[in-house]
């Protein structure tokens, strides 16, 4: 495992289990004032509600690590800018 300084400081330990299903995983690591979702696996509907419902609907300082997701393109890249928003929209 790389130590927490490599990488402009983000860790590479996957983190606490957050959720996951048949074909995901997703893992939550608190890194100064952000919260860091791991995503690994296939990006399926499942997982796009899980992000839709339960992470991107709070308004807090996170980050997304997709780089062990697969499939994932545009449905994810769709539901973020639809998040972004929201929240644009609302004057959070």
């Amino acid at each position: 495992m790389a130590d927490a300084t490599e990488n402009g400081g983000w860790s590479q330990q996957r983190g606490e289990f957050f959720a996951g299903g048949q074909d995901f995983e997703v893992f939550r690591t608190q890194i100064g004032a952000f919260e860091l979702f791991r995503l690994h696996g296939k990006c399926t509907s499942t997982l796009l509600t899980l992000l839709r419902d339960r992470i991107l609907r709070q308004t807090r300082n996170l980050a997304l690590d997709t780089a062990g997701l697969s499939d994932g393109g545009y449905p994810l890249a769709r539901e973020l800018i639809l998040t972004g928003r929201r929240f644009r929209n609302s004057g959070k």
